[in-house]
């Protein structure tokens, strides 16, 4: 025991000798015959004073080898001419060497593996930025001291905008190291920097570049990813911004160990730059406003490839000035919160969709434009009237389809050329030529409800003109553009009529419309008509009233419905400011939006349906009426709902009919009134809380899912024609603050040829979602295809962004005509409507199955050989 207490002593002592010799590390000395040299470990500074050649004493170990790792800055006097060999081998801690005097000569490997940057007097010739072969060094920049220098690294330049407080890194390679940030050649200013620009070509981020600007608040790096040295940044908390789509930039890398400063890594997205030519543009954030500016012509864009694009949702405004000529494919397609576009004078072209998706009511375009592309205003909802350039020559395919609300189009004398399905999908347009005739395509009109007038007096407007152009209504009118009161209104015969599928009787005022009526291609004749008529009656075996068939008939006194009627389109009876009372069928299914608005003499609204109909949010726009409904608890969710109106609910006890019209009744074939009976209104049945949040809008918030979720609610919200139920158990997290659930239909976005190789020769429908991408939840929608269609198949397809059709959901159309859907995410798709079970993705699975009995097979024969080798 004595023997183990005198080694543990003698240890103890041996220990307490290694510490006191490490904690006495020299920090100055001798170092040459003349040369000197300290060391500050606050500064982390070697400083080499005197005159003459270092030397190393040690052979190949220099004085201040025990410093290795804690040297960061070297300090040569002017007097010092020689740097002995291995001085400074391998100190890869040192950034920053300084010589104050002329430049010295230097020994073999005396800088080997040093990376860092070397200053030196500006003035002083010696100097010739190159460093001998034989110091060994890994890289080092030169850089003379002092403030001066427009260099910030050997090929990297540095500027200043003191206007707009930016710091911009130009030129390329690396930047320098610096040892503090009183090296940097902006030190003067650092405190009055609030953005840095780092230019494509830099390759590295040097130490101390950006330390303590302390009113720094964004570094953006415009290209690749650079390396970054330690504590590039110190004491700042900044924003950093990266090229969008730029694959170089790996978060994994090291890009920032500065002392307490951080830097938060984001997407940037150019505010402006080039669009093609000599042309510009920019957003101006804080107005909404983006600019297009310049000469010449735009670039091309495909769909959402345009610059802008990221800032959708904060542009409202849109001006096109300077000398451009041409604006460009797709360059303001989609900017959903635009509600002004200003083009100046001097555009001649305007490309496909470029003025498509946006808010605005009306557009002034400029006379000097003669060429307008394809669907070039499309989908512009509040677009109401239009008034054409006076040079435009030709107008593209499809140029206002889904223009709900374009009620006047007028042309400038000098139209050429209207292309194929120019004028598509017009709803009640009216449309006025001012010149000669021009050479209409084979179906310029499809698919159009439309008033037409031409100039009277213009020969070129010949008779055999005057046709229908693939249009399901077109109505020629002529007229004197000089004096547009000097109308020739079509004529209508006053006594007895009848069509395909309606009849008008004179003697009591009544149209007819009868199961075989085409609507839309009689649509003229049925306006005509219904003009004259007091009373118009829907005879049983009509499933279908036509967007728009008997709006604007002020005339209108009273309309009988068939029982049969499922579906009320949209705009169907707005504006019949005669009708008094309506008595909606039994099988309803679907009001649309705006079907009865500005109906202001309705004063009674019946349901004789028991289970209530899907109803659109605007469908009694500007009616006051009392609503009577049957005490069923499926109506709980539109109680107190006012859809535009301003509606009274009551319940009643017996199916209520439309009273007897003050006219005679019709005679054969025109069917007769039935008698009313007598109603019993009732006080609203009181209804348990519901289990769903009815929304009267398209747009849901955070707000509202976040509450269906936490309290175990589905969202029931309207969507057009369509609408929207939310399961509340799919909703997730981190959801945007709202999204627009808005749905178009008959869209025309997908090409026809990729349509046909799907399942060529069933119906299809496209619809459109103005939002983009995954919305966070699932939901179920209800798309109206029609009573013709009941029990048959539906499948959906996506169109996705690399432009195939990817099946997502199936569904089958239910006796009212709809069919429910499932969605994830949006936003264009295609329905096929009666799609044969042998679907592209059907091969899929009976090629599974082909390969499941195989293998089965295979398995099998492999037991029965096996079996048989162990017999």
């Amino acid at each position: 025991m004595k023997h183990t207490k005198i080694i543990l002593a003698l240890l103890l002592i041996f220990m307490l000798a290694l510490w006191v010799n490490a904690d006495e590390t020299a920090t100055s000395g001798a170092c040459g015959e003349n040369a000197y040299w300290s060391y500050d470990a606050t500064t982390k500074t070697l400083t080499i004073s005197g005159t003459g050649a270092i030397i190393t004493p040690n052979g190949d170990q220099p004085c201040w080898g025990p410093l290795y790792g804690k040297i960061v800055r070297v300090v040569f006097d002017a007097g010092i001419t020689h740097i002995a060999e291995n001085a400074f081998i391998d100190h890869v801690s040192i950034s920053d060497i300084t010589f104050l005097g002329d430049m010295p000569t230097f020994g073999d490997n005396c800088f080997k593996s040093l990376y860092c940057s070397v200053f030196y007097p500006k003035d002083n010739s010696t100097w010739s930025g190159n460093l001998p072969a034989n110091t060994g060094a890994n890289e080092i920049y030169f850089q003379p001291f002092g403030n001066e220098s427009t260099h910030c690294g050997l090929t990297a330049t540095w500027s200043y905008d003191e206007a707009t407080r930016t710091l911009t890194i130009d030129g390329s390679g690396a930047m320098f190291e610096y040892f503090d940030e009183t090296r940097q050649p902006w030190y003067d200013f650092r405190e009055e920097v609030e953005y840095v620009i780092v230019g494509e070509k830099i390759t590295h981020i040097g130490r101390n570049v950006f330390s303590n600007m302390v009113n720094l608040k964004s570094l953006r790096c415009k290209g690749d990813m650079p390396t970054f040295s330690f504590d590039h940044a110190v004491n700042v908390k900044i924003q950093g911004y990266f090229p969008d789509g730029n694959s170089t930039w790996d978060f994994s890398r090291p890009m920032i160990g500065s002392q307490n400063g951080s830097i938060t890594w984001n997407i940037f997205y150019d505010v402006r730059g080039n669009c093609g030519g000599n042309t510009t543009w920019e957003v101006d954030l804080e107005t909404g406003t983006l600019t297009i500016a310049g000469s010449g012509k735009m670039k091309a864009y495909e769909q959402w490839e345009n610059p802008w694009r990221h800032y959708n949702d904060v542009i409202t405004k849109v001006i096109v000035k300077g000398t451009v000529d041409h604006i460009g494919d797709f360059a303001f397609f989609r900017l959903f919160h635009v509600t002004q576009i200003i083009i100046e004078e001097g555009v001649t072209s305007i490309g496909r969709n470029a003025l498509q998706n946006t808010l605005i009511s009306g557009i002034k375009l400029p006379d000097s434009v003669k060429k307008m592309g394809m669907v070039v205003l499309g989908s512009s909802h509040n677009l109401t009237e239009l008034t054409l350039p006076k040079n435009l020559e030709t107008l593209g395919e499809n140029s206002f389809v889904d223009c709900p609300n374009l009620k006047a189009i007028y042309f400038g004398p000098n139209l050429t050329t209207l292309e194929e399905s120019a004028l598509a999908m017009l709803q009640g347009t009216s449309v006025y030529f001012t010149g000669d005739a021009p050479s209409f395509a084979e179906d310029t009109f499809r698919l159009s409800n439309a008033t037409v007038y031409f100039p009277k007096n213009n020969p070129t407007w010949t008779p055999d003109l005057l046709q229908q152009y693939g249009g399901n209504s077109i109505v020629w009118i002529g007229y004197d553009p000089e004096n547009p009161d000097d109308i020739d209104p079509p004529i209508v015969n006053n006594g007895d009529a009848q069509g395909t599928g309606w009849q008008y009787t004179s003697a009591n005022h009544t149209l007819a419309i009868l199961p075989d009526c085409d609507q839309l291609a009689e649509y003229a004749s049925i306006q005509a008509y219904g003009q004259l008529a007091t009373n118009v009656v829907f005879v049983e075996g009509v499933t279908y009233v036509e967007d728009y068939i008997l709006t604007g008939l002020t005339n209108l006194e009273y309309v009988t419905l068939a029982e049969s009627i499922v579906t009320i389109g949209k705009g169907a009876f707005s504006g019949c400011t005669g009708l008094q009372k309506i008595v909606l069928p039994s099988e309803l299914a679907f009001i649309g939006a705006e079907a009865f608005a500005d109906c202001s003499g309705l004063s009674g609204i019946y349901f004789n349906t028991t289970i209530a109909p899907s109803i659109a949010d605007t469908a009694f726009y500007g009616v006051i009426a009392e609503i009577l409904i049957a005490a069923d608890p499926s109506w709980d969710i539109y109680i107190g709902q006012d859809f535009g109106g301003d509606l009274s609910w009551v319940g009643f006890e017996q199916d209520p009919t439309e009273p007897t019209p003050t006219e005679p009744a019709p005679t054969e074939p025109a069917p007769t009134e039935p008698e009313p009976t007598e109603l019993t209104p009732t006080e609203p049945t009181p209804t348990e809380p519901q289990d769903v949040i009815i929304l009267d809008t398209s747009l849901v918030t955070k707000d509202t899912l976040e509450t269906a979720k936490q309290e175990n609610k589905n969202i029931v919200l309207p969507a057009g024609q369509c609408q929207w139920i939310i399961d509340p158990s799919s909703i997730q997290e981190n959801l945007p603050e709202s999204i627009d659930l808005s749905v178009q239909l008959n869209t025309t976005s997908i090409p026809q040829g990729v349509i046909d190789t799907i399942d060529p020769g069933q119906h299809s429908l496209q619809l459109s979602l103005a939002h983009d991408g995954q919305f966070g939840f699932d939901a179920t929608l209800t798309v109206p295809v029609g009573t013709n269609y009941q029990g048959m198949p539906v499948i959906l397809y996506y169109w996705t962004p690399e432009g195939s059709l990817e099946q997502v959901a199936t569904g089958t159309v239910n006796s009212s005509g709809l069919v429910d859907l499932q969605f994830t995410h949006a936003s264009e798709y295609l329905l096929v409507i009666g799609a044969s079970k042998e679907s592209p993705n059907g091969y899929l699975w009976i090629g599974i199955g082909i390969l499941a009995i195989a293998g089965v097979a295979t398995v099998a024969c492999f037991m029965v050989k096996k079996r048989k080798a162990n017999a």
